[in-house]
């Protein structure tokens, strides 16, 4: 399955391509505005020979409105305040786009591909901190609605 896979940070964006599991492409510039996230996805898309990816995800260090897909907003993402990624990511390349919390989608990734821990918590810091919980194996979802 063709995969792109995105990670909003505070300095950096960082896009992925990925095939049944394996990685293909990356490419990485300084967090600017979804047009520019836009312009990326485009050109690892051309690195790899793809027009439509079969989806993509989003992980961005934001609260956020998950079911709405919008960026609700963050200190150190300012310009992302309100963005509506999903609905723009949509629109743009024509496949189903998912929307998480960076730290979120680290947890989850430690809980498929990681030691296969049933209980812990995730913590990131970077620009900012984060965190995801793990407990008991399905991970609890928090602060986006």
């Amino acid at each position: 399955m063709k995969l792109i896979g995105v990670d909003i940070g505070g300095t950096r964006t960082r896009i992925g391509a990925f095939d049944a599991g394996r990685f293909l492409a990356r490419r990485a510039f300084p967090t600017q505005g979804v047009d520019e996230l836009v312009s990326g996805i485009r050109a690892v898309l051309s690195q790899v020979g793809w027009d439509v990816p079969a989806a993509i995800g989003v992980g961005a260090p934001a609260p956020m409105d998950m079911r709405a897909g919008v960026i609700l907003g963050c200190p150190n993402l300012p310009h992302w305040r309100g963005v509506e990624v999903v609905t723009t990511l949509t629109a743009e390349f024509g496949c189903p786009v998912y929307l998480a919390n960076d730290a979120t989608c680290a947890a989850i990734g430690e809980l498929e591909f990681g030691r296969r821990a049933q209980d812990f918590v995730y913590v990131t810091w970077s620009t900012g901190i984060g965190g995801g919980i793990v407990a008991g194996g399905p991970y609890l979802a928090a602060g986006g609605k």
